[in-house]
């Protein structure tokens, strides 16, 4: 989606002290690659297109805190449960700081 780079994640990241990116949906990397240049400690994004996997883990495979999971959203979820989520690009936290 892209969409992430247009709210004010470095305000996101000190307010709730984030440390772990968890995206849905990782396309071609946009977002993931906006996410790489915060101080996340670990970047983890999902995409169900084996194709569009592929290609995220050869761009990004230079960068050890980011890792590219082949499955659902669904499935991402519950494996990150208690961790900060930004699903696909659809905003920011509810009641996060404004930008």
């Amino acid at each position: 989606m892209g969409v992430f780079e247009q709210f004010n994640a470095p305000s996101l990241l000190s307010h709730y002290g984030c440390r772990t990116f968890i995206e849905t949906g990782t396309g071609i990397g946009l977002s993931l690659h906006y996410a790489a240049t915060l101080p996340f400690g670990e970047l983890h994004s999902c995409e169900i297109d084996l194709g569009l996997a592929q290609a995220a883990k050869s761009l990004f495979q230079d960068d050890p805190r980011i890792h590219i999971h082949t499955s659902n959203s669904e499935d991402m979820l519950r494996r990150s449960s208690g961790r900060l989520a930004c699903s696909g690009g659809h905003g920011p936290l509810p009641n996060g700081p404004s930008s």
